[in-house]
């Protein structure tokens, strides 16, 4: 996935009619100009990430939709896509080692999968990309053909804490912890 980042801010720039190489003016060269699987610095992303969300908030929705694809596609590629259970655990993999900026904990309720992801120390904190990271795992599902998934986020400045739902019909059960109460563990 770390060419995944910056093709499909590439790709986000032209269908959202956003000059990419303002979108880039400073940071880092456009994704054209860069090899593949680069990986882009943490400064670099958090920073591009706010520019995009300031720029337009939608672009960050359409990089989500582009980003949860290629989750989809190392899944299937990896014959690791079993469920959005272990769709959710290979795209919270991604994250983590591409910048190795995160920590990552997860657990389960009932029908409900709650992650918590939160910046390592010294990297600054950007609540761009936990918003990004919360519309990523509402449209994991989506990119296999099934509906999104609800996700109740909370982001403070380095870390996000969610809580998506795993109930396939309307009728979703509540979790054992309601996200307000695991606020303590951010």
């Amino acid at each position: 996935m770390p060419g995944s980042f910056a093709v499909g801010l590439a790709h986000v720039c032209r269908s959202e009619g956003l000059d990419e190489a303002a979108l880039f003016f400073g940071l880092a060269p456009p994704p054209g100009r860069r090899a593949a699987r680069e990986a882009m610095p943490w400064p670099v992303a958090a920073a591009l990430l706010e520019r995009l969300e300031g720029l337009r908030p939608s672009a960050l929705r359409a990089l989500a939709e582009q980003l949860a694809g290629a989750c989809v596609l190392a899944c299937v590629s990896s014959r690791a896509f079993e469920s959005s259970r272990t769709l959710f655990d290979a795209a919270l993999r991604e994250w983590p080692r591409y910048w190795g900026v995160l920590d990552a904990s997860q657990r389960d309720g009932d029908g409900w999968h709650v992650v918590m992801t939160r910046l390592r120390s010294p990297f600054r904190p950007c609540e761009a990309f936990f918003r990004l990271q919360a519309e990523v795992l509402r449209l994991l599902p989506a990119a296999t053909g099934s509906a999104p998934v609800e996700v109740d986020a909370l982001i403070q400045p380095g870390a996000g804490l969610y809580r998506v739902s795993l109930a396939r019909d309307s009728a979703r059960a509540e979790p054992q912890q309601p996200t307000a109460q695991l606020c303590g563990e951010l």
